[in-house]
């Protein structure tokens, strides 16, 4: 038999993702697994390119557009399927791994950057032989490989929801699902409540999907225990403002080049002995820049 070459396979995951998004559209409540998404399928040539663009079109479909459902599905995936359970979550954890990998700056010096480079490159070396890819032939070998794999997963969903279809007693597993889609918030819902909060706490520099990134999951999960009656609004608010007030207390409004310039004081030790006491005064009432710096005035001067 004629091995199927990458393209052939891709177009095998692009039919599948539309069989899960058709068979979830007819549960009522739940809708489409795989939302709308603006990366085109991507072009496979060359190799090297084609791989970290079919990385970034993986990721997009598992923790953007399809979060929400392939997340509930493949905490299903035991219950269907045990013997892929450990590579549905591998698979999962390992385009997340390649992405940062592909796209962004890796400090060897932080754990975390460390153990992302250590997984990517022993899936590398286990997959074409290498820890690090450089012919044309290594990339095209885990190219088809993590697309194979892509089709393993997609398959595994797939199935899962064959099985619920066909069984009359998965009611409440659609109804765990549709509590969910119930209580799913976006992430562009937090990014816009974000500046909106920062904009009142004078914080307009503050970047919010950086900050919504940090903390999206947790907020997340506030949100599937809450009440179907509560109010996103206000809700999310009280936890942004609380993420922020927290962050606030940790850093003063003032540095010691404010003290030396603003009350007249030369470097020396009474620098960090004023720094002391306006950590002390602005814990027991946060303020602004000016008002901190009134208030030192009036004990120092």
């Amino acid at each position: 038999m004629t091995q199927q070459s990458a393209p052939e396979i891709i177009y095998g995951a692009l039919t599948l993702r539309d069989e899960i998004n058709e068979i979830s559209s007819r549960f009522e409540g739940i809708g489409a697994v795989f939302g709308s998404i603006s990366l085109s399928l991507p072009r496979l040539s060359p190799s090297e390119l084609g791989f970290i663009r079919v990385v970034s079109w993986l990721y997009v479909h598992y923790f953007e557009s399809g979060k929400l459902g392939t997340e509930f599905l493949t905490e299903l995936v035991g219950e269907y399927s045990n013997d892929m359970v450990e590579a549905s979550k591998s698979h999962r954890s390992l385009i997340q791994r390649l992405r940062t990998y592909c796209q962004h700056n890796l400090d060897p010096s932080q754990s975390h950057s460390r153990e992302i480079r250590s997984a990517c490159e022993t899936w590398f070396n286990k997959n074409c032989g290498t820890r690090v890819p450089r012919s044309d032939q290594h990339w095209e070998t885990i190219l088809r490989t993590i697309i194979l794999d892509a089709c393993a997963y997609l398959e595994c969903l797939r199935d899962i929801l064959r099985h619920i279809e066909a069984d009359a007693e998965a009611s409440q597993v659609l109804n765990q699902w549709q509590l969910r889609v119930s209580r799913f918030h976006a992430p562009h819902e937090f990014d816009e409540l974000i500046a909106e909060v920062a904009a009142d706490f004078g914080r307009e520099g503050l970047d919010p999907v950086r900050l919504r990134k940090r903390h999206y999951d947790k907020w997340r999960k506030e949100f599937e225990i809450k009440t179907d009656d509560c109010d996103f609004h206000v809700e999310a608010r009280k936890l942004i403002e609380h993420v922020l007030l927290s962050e606030q207390q940790d850093v003063l409004p003032i540095t010691g080049k404010d003290i030396m310039e603003k009350l007249s004081i030369p470097p020396g030790p009474r620098i960090k002995e004023i720094l002391l006491e306006a950590r002390n005064l602005y814990s027991a009432n946060p303020c602004t820049k000016e008002k901190l710096i009134e208030k030192l005035a009036e004990k120092y001067q």
